[in-house]
């Protein structure tokens, strides 16, 4: 990377950086409640990234900024520091996902501060602001005895958003014989606001030079494509095709004959359906409603950002937490993280909101491995592999693909009025347990649900 990136390295008790950006750990943490990492990221931002030599602004003010002038990456040297470990283990024994989440927002808030800055003390700095994650790829394992390098840049930019591209790596190290490996790779969206009127404001020009530069700009190009597409094909705009009304249609005669035909339990909006398959599979179909967790949090000061607001990965955090419960409770075995897409920031959450995680199972898929694996054939991808790896399983065992999303509101109770705040979309896989459950819509609306949850799968 060139000299003006920034690199850090996670110690204790000493001063560490890369000569240009330097923190003293012993001061931290500031924001008692974030990790050492997401606190090193948001002091580096009150460092000057100075404009390249001879760049000068144009008439609205903007510069020409190379995405290696964004580059950030800092250590996570977990094989060697249990206290920081600490921070990051879950009840499994395994990295939490959510703490990587927090850091991931982290740090793309400070490359796109890195991006936006043009090194003039007398401009009034911008206010960065996550619009939303298009997807997240788990690649490999997240092992907590296992350093890790997290790093990312800008790669592509509009009038006032900026597409960062992040990713996690195992680093070899003499504590551990593991190898340097890409473990994760995510795309957030970010975009520039005005701190007085908080209005969309231009973000700096991106200087390309390399082919993978372009490459990387026209893939972003795509990015912003391929999501106004999906929102322009949502059930909510558009009815569903051909195909997706016969899928409909054959849930509900599976349901009138599983009804006729074997045993079943219903309780209030709840309805267990079991059958028994020729190779001895019991499939039990649950209903959407059964599926639903929820959760209320009163928002507190510590979980604040530097603009005083609830940090975005904080939330992502809650919501990543809450669609892994809903998973477990469904499928009665540990749950494997998959992916995550399609995380929509709609509007800042407050301190002192009261904030509600709706989590529901929209939609499963029973397969064997041997048929994901034949699926997804050139994608590209490792995940299915890498989950395969994580069952310790056969080809020919049967998975459960569950799909889980997460709607975030916030409830105004003196104006009587609930905002959606946030949505978020994971997928898990459940290994064999010797019973597949299977998710039943039952109303119009849970049809439409289930149907977007098939898309995301496929």
């Amino acid at each position: 990377s060139s000299s003006s990136s920034s690199s850090f390295l996670i110690k204790r008790n000493v001063s560490v950086g890369d000569g240009e950006n330097t923190f003293d750990v012993r001061a931290m943490p500031k924001y008692i409640h974030r990790t050492t990492a997401t606190n090193i990221l948001w002091e580096s931002r009150k460092e000057s990234n100075l404009r390249p030599p001879g760049t000068q602004k144009d008439e609205k003010g903007l510069v020409f900024k190379a995405p290696s002038d964004s580059v950030q990456r800092i250590i996570l040297p977990f094989a060697s520091d249990l206290v920081l470990r600490e921070q990051y283990v879950s009840p499994y024994g395994h990295i939490r996902i959510g703490r990587i989440l927090e850091d991931l927002d982290a740090m793309a808030g400070s490359i796109a501060y890195a991006h936006v800055d043009d090194g003039d003390t007398t401009t009034r700095g911008l206010t960065i602001v996550t619009a939303s994650v298009d997807r997240i790829n788990l690649l490999g394992h997240l092992h907590p005895d296992v350093n890790l390098e997290m790093s990312g840049h800008v790669t592509w930019v509009g009038r006032s958003s900026m597409e960062i591209r992040l990713e996690v790596r195992s680093k070899a190290s003499s504590e551990s014989n593991h190898k340097e490996n890409l473990i994760l790779v995510a795309f957030f969206t970010m975009v520039a606001r005005n701190p007085t009127t908080g209005k969309a404001a231009p973000v700096n020009y991106l200087k390309l030079e390399t082919e993978s530069e372009k490459k990387a700009f026209t893939q972003g190009e795509a990015h912003k494509q391929k999501r106004l597409e999906f929102a322009e094909m949502s059930l909510s705009k558009q009815p569903p095709t051909p195909e997706e009304r016969l899928i409909i249609h054959d849930l509900f005669m599976l349901q009138q004959t599983l009804k006729s035909t074997t045993s079943t339990e219903s309780s209030g909006n709840t309805i267990t359906l079991e059958s028994k398959s020729e190779q001895g599979h019991v499939d039990q179909y649950l209903s959407m409603t059964s599926s639903k967790r929820s959760t209320v949090i009163l928002c507190q000061p510590q979980e604040r950002n530097i603009h005083g607001k609830i940090f975005g990965g904080y939330l992502m955090r809650k919501g990543f937490e809450i669609a892994f419960s809903a998973a477990y409770l469904f499928c009665k075995s540990t749950p494997i993280f998959f992916a995550m897409d399609d995380v929509t920031f709609y509007k800042p959450v407050e301190i002192g909101d009261i904030l509600t995680l709706d989590a529901t199972v929209t939609f499963t898929s029973n397969q064997n491995f041997s048929e994901l694996l034949q699926k997804y054939k050139g994608s590209g991808l490792r995940e299915l592999q890498v989950m395969k790896e994580a069952v310790n399983d056969s080809n020919n065992s049967r998975q459960t693909i569950v799909q889980v999303e997460v709607i975030a509101k916030v409830d105004n109770p003196n104006l009587g009025k609930k905002e959606t705040t946030n949505t978020f979309n994971f997928t898990f896989f459940c290994p064999e347990n010797g019973q597949h459950e299977m998710i039943m819509p039952q109303t119009y609306g849970e049809a439409m649900k289930y149907l977007e949850g098939k898309r995301r799968v496929d």
